[in-house]
């Protein structure tokens, strides 16, 4: 039986599910050509933004990279900085083939614990591919769906996608948002597949959420802190005991948790600690949005 539910799976994912729904017979992503393939949009993605902080990073020392499994980084662009900072970070640990892009599915659209995608994605100057292998033991999951349309509106995910071609060039992405509700037996499930990727070195997890909304900038420092805390000791209980005070995603910081626990990156490195006032956002609520950016080693 579950060999059947396993192959079925990979057909889905080395299909193309349809903004419909529907499935139609295709070669392996990672084997086509662009021009064949359904695309998302580029959506989300603040180039220019990107660009300048690509430049400033230049005379930034960057972050130690030995051993590096995951980094945090935000999806806001107005702290595109901490973005590069975590990638180019992560950019250093050596050959990467394969990212894995976790985000939150913020509206909870499409109803699944999990959604993906087995479309390409439109990033300036070409596309990055989809990983069937990837997609495959994402889909084998009964509480997961390839939801095309939902990931193409999804800001944590598609938002990055560009950034994350830019520092990975050779690279396939494995898109995955989390819904807000899903239950502790399902992220230890998907914490599963998602550390069995992780066997290959050349997988990393890419992990996109933001932290404390909509407290003034000391409030929202004060939830950092606490929020590093229960990371640092992967306390996952806390984390989901939290709400938007202290993260926009609990469900994705526990999947991240959980999956590291597996893999034994035990050690959580905090490379910063930051709010929106730091970016010249104001200071007061409910407009203050709080990030943590660090890796897991």
């Amino acid at each position: 039986m579950m060999r059947r539910i396993i192959a079925s799976a990979a057909v889905v994912a080395l299909g193309l599910v349809t903004g419909s729904g529907s499935l139609t017979a295709s070669p392996t992503p990672r084997n086509i050509s662009a021009e064949r393939v359904p695309v998302h949009p580029i959506a989300f993605f603040d180039q220019r933004t990107f660009a300048m902080a690509l430049s400033r990073a230049q005379y930034a020392p960057a972050k130690r990279a030995d051993g590096i499994r995951a980094v945090v980084v935000p999806h806001h662009w107005l702290a595109a900085d901490l973005i590069v900072e975590g990638l180019r970070g992560i950019e250093r640990a050596g050959e990467i083939r394969r990212v894995v892009l976790i985000g939150p599915n913020h509206i909870g659209a499409g109803g699944a614990s999990f959604t993906t995608s087995g479309f390409a994605w439109r990033v300036p100057g070409g596309v990055m591919r989809p990983d069937a292998a990837g997609l495959a033991a994402i889909l084998a999951h009964r509480d997961a769906k390839a939801l095309p349309n939902v990931m193409s509106n999804e800001h944590s995910v598609a938002g990055l996608v560009p950034a994350v071609r830019h520092f990975f060039p050779n690279a396939t992405v494995v898109p995955l948002a989390v819904r807000a509700r899903t239950d502790a037996v399902a992220l230890r499930r998907m914490a599963r597949t998602l550390s069995a990727l992780l066997q290959d070195p050349a997988t990393v997890l890419v992990v996109s959420v933001d932290f404390s909304h909509y407290k003034d900038a000391s409030e929202a420092l004060r939830r950092n802190r606490e929020s590093i805390e229960a990371i640092s000791g992967f306390d996952i209980g806390r984390v989901l005991s939290f709400g938007n005070e202290h993260m926009d995603s609990p469900a994705t910081i526990a999947l991240l948790l959980e999956t590291m626990r597996r893999v034994g990156a035990n050690r959580f490195e905090l490379w910063d600690d930051k709010n929106s006032t730091d970016f010249g956002g104001p200071s007061s609520a409910p407009n203050v949005t709080s990030y943590v950016v660090g890796a897991f080693l």
